[in-house]
């Protein structure tokens, strides 16, 4: 999928180099976009790795992309405000480096 147009205030989904396709379904499912949207959140990246392509519905004033794996992944992070992360070592101290909720 391509990368997504970024303006707002957005939210990054890594499970690394796994696959998690719980956490992904998760975040894929409508009343949790739904609930971004009124959090004010304009678009939502996942990085889904080795798991299914998600599917998640379209939900009017949110932008969601989804991709498996990029060597920009620390441009993917920074561009969030928030990045919710399946716990890996690797995630959490690259959200940590940039100051980004976790």
């Amino acid at each position: 999928m391509p990368p997504p147009t970024r303006s707002g205030r957005g939210v990054f989904v890594t499970v690394g180099t796994t696959r998690f396709d719980a956490l992904i379904d998760a975040c894929a499912q409508r009343e949790f976009l739904e609930r971004l949207r009124a959090l004010g959140f304009a678009w939502l990246r996942l990085q889904v790795g080795r798991g299914a392509e998600p599917a998640p519905p379209r939900v009017e004033g949110l932008n969601v992309s989804w991709f498996r794996f990029t060597p920009t992944l620390p441009d993917e992070m920074a561009a969030a405000e928030v990045v919710v992360s399946h716990a890996g070592a690797g995630s959490i101290l690259e959200a940590l480096e940039r100051r980004r909720k976790l």
